[in-house]
């Protein structure tokens, strides 16, 4: 009989977490390929560039929120690092946004 050391709850997360790396290292590459083949004006170009870098930190910031939304629940403080780090991620998405 083995010992877990993972809550049942979280259980399988490492599989998800290789799925969204493998998936975003594939946008990453089809993002870069697309750059390099000049397909579009330099305006569409630029506009891609801008866009990419608004919703990019929207996926850290929303995985970051529910690792916080998970140490709510053992801590009883209201801030968790975790919060913090989805904040910054927000701003990183506002400040990309205002940039447009």
């Amino acid at each position: 009989m083995g010992v877990s050391v993972v809550r049942r709850e979280v259980a399988g997360t490492a599989r998800g977490f290789a799925r969204a790396a493998v998936a975003a290292s594939a946008l990453g590459v089809l993002f870069l390929l697309w750059l390099l083949s000049d397909l579009g004006s330099p305006r569409v170009e630029t506009i891609v560039s801008d866009l990419v870098f608004v919703v990019a930190p929207l996926f850290p910031a929303w995985t970051c929120w529910q690792a916080h939304r998970r140490e709510v629940g053992r801590d009883a403080g209201g801030y968790t690092s975790w919060w913090w780090l989805s904040v910054g991620c927000l701003t990183w998405a506002a400040g990309s946004a205002l940039k447009i």
